[in-house]
């Protein structure tokens, strides 16, 4: 072993460990910083759009176009060199997590041992992580480790029973590994068409017909389940009964993945946390209030708590509140999950989603749908517009919601001058950019709102002007179009019931 220290030694002190750049601790202290720590800090407390932003923030100190693009990828090249040494024992990490993160460095670490010749060191250290690997079923560390060690106790280091117990361990492993990423190929597929832009340019991804994905998934699935296995197999089968409006099939295979996963000896925060925000998808387009309070009641304790999926899981679950009428319990959920401490710190994709929530909740509220609950700050059409531009830059029809919110907030407060005034831009939008397959029933309720306003903001006129549009929008249920349903905050005819309510 003294040899093999020598030969660390001897090595890292010729390779110039102090030129590796890191961050340290003290480089978050400093009250003077570097330009890298001052790179860190601008993008730390700016929110910028874009790269060209970053670089304008950057020219005070350096002048030349170049100097900065030099010392961006120096910076980049910093940030990777410090993952290597991020402290797991941090909320930041599951147990799980911290595990993956310490076995994948250490498996990096035995292959360059290896490398410098100090083999005894490094069949130490993978024979110290190979249980750790086997445990948290990180089955590609597995295989990667049981390879180098049948090689060493049958050539360098030859022990015919540690090469018999570490061959078992291969073999194994490497069965699951192949299923693994045969049904990752399968998933990958699948998602890619779902996906892409250009279905012409997937024309020759026919290896596979639909039945034959969920079959060879509901196979893999009835034997032996890694984590990875439950990810994928879910993934393809939960997706099959979504396309099918199957959703007590769904509801049925989510239960039976969320088995397997508390099975283990370890949770697999993770996949969970993707298995019932799925779910939770489905329970908005059900009207399942019962199962998404099942699931609050079962697992929501289990997840990462502010964390990105803890938000989105939390974001379905008041919608499907909004979606069965309990909005008192959506209101106060929202009202509880975006006062978290984490929550300013989540990217647009999740914070402007709750402000679109926040809108609509302050409608309920002003229209005494909430009677009592810890209110919202007073709704202020412009600041929300502020707060939301992403979505409301979309033409896609994920940006409806604020359109129709303003229309909402109008009408509330009898503003007929303000909805009069932008109707005409309103259908003109929808002409233009709204699919009319996947925004048929978006589409109806513009058309319903023009209506609204052709008879003068009379229920009477209203209700008889718009009967047909609204019939059409009943006979094409949310369910049609699964992937559309969360643009509606509200179930259209829910909403519409409020809009007559308030007519004259």
């Amino acid at each position: 072993m003294i040899n093999e220290l020598k030969i660390l030694v001897n090595f890292l002190n010729n390779a110039k460990v102090n030129n590796l750049e890191i961050f340290t601790s003290y480089d978050f202290q400093n009250k003077n910083p570097t330009k890298m720590g001052k790179v860190f800090d601008l993008i730390n407390l700016n929110d910028f759009e874009d790269f060209d932003q970053l670089k304008k923030s950057l020219q005070g100190d350096i002048i030349k176009d170049w100097g900065v693009k030099k010392l961006l990828q120096r910076f980049q090249e910093k940030l990777i060199n410090t993952l290597f040494f991020v402290d797991t024992n941090s909320p930041l990490f599951s147990e799980r997590a911290k595990a993956y993160y310490n076995c994948s460095r250490r498996t990096i670490a035995v292959r360059m041992l290896a490398e410098r010749g100090a083999r005894k060191m490094a069949i130490d250290l993978a024979e110290n992580t190979i249980p750790v690997t086997i445990k948290y079923e990180f089955t590609d560390l597995t295989v990667l480790l049981a390879r180098f060690l049948i090689r060493q106790f049958s050539t360098t280091f030859v022990n015919p029973k540690k090469f018999e117990k570490f061959r078992k361990v291969y073999t194994k492993n490497n069965e699951m590994l192949f299923k693994e990423l045969s049904i990752e190929e399968i998933a990958g597929e699948i998602l890619l068409r779902q996906n892409s832009n250009k279905p012409t340019a997937i024309k020759s991804l026919n290896k596979y017909n639909p039945a034959e994905m969920v079959q060879k998934a509901m196979n893999l699935a009835s034997g032996p389940l890694s984590i990875e296995l439950i990810l994928m197999c879910s993934s393809v089968i939960l997706d099959f009964y979504k396309e099918q409006k199957n959703f007590t099939e769904f509801k049925k295979w989510t239960k039976y993945f969320a088995d397997k996963i508390f099975s283990k000896p370890f949770l697999a925060v993770i996949t969970l946390e993707i298995l019932i925000t799925s779910q939770l998808k489905i329970t908005i387009i059900s009207k399942d209030a019962n199962t998404a309070l099942e699931i609050d009641t079962n697992y929501f304790d289990k997840l990462n708590v502010g964390n990105f999926n803890w938000y989105a899981c939390n974001y379905y679950f008041i919608l499907t509140m909004f979606h069965t009428k309990k909005y008192l319990e959506g209101a106060n959920r929202l009202i509880s999950v975006s006062s978290y401490k984490t929550f300013a710190k989540q990217p647009p994709i999740i914070t402007e989603l709750y402000y679109i929530l926040q809108a609509y909740t302050s409608f309920l509220f002003k229209i005494e749908k909430i009677s009592s609950f810890n209110k919202l700050e007073e709704f202020r059409i412009n600041k929300f517009l502020n707060q939301v531009p992403d979505y409301s830059r979309d033409k896609q029809g994920t940006n409806i919601p604020i359109i129709l919110v303003q229309i909402l907030f109008f009408l509330a407060d009898k503003k007929y001058n303000k909805i009069i005034d932008r109707i005409e831009s309103l259908n003109l939008y929808s002409y233009r950019h709204l699919k009319k397959d996947e925004n048929f029933r978006s589409q109806c309720f513009i058309r319903m709102i023009s209506e609204m306003v052709r008879a003068d903001f009379r229920k009477t006129g209203t209700i008889f002007r718009t009967e047909k549009l609204f019939n059409k929008l009943q006979a094409v249920p949310i369910e049609t179009y699964p992937n559309s349903a969360e643009t509606e905050i509200i179930p259209y005819e829910d909403l519409w019931a409020m809009i007559v309510e308030r007519l004259d």
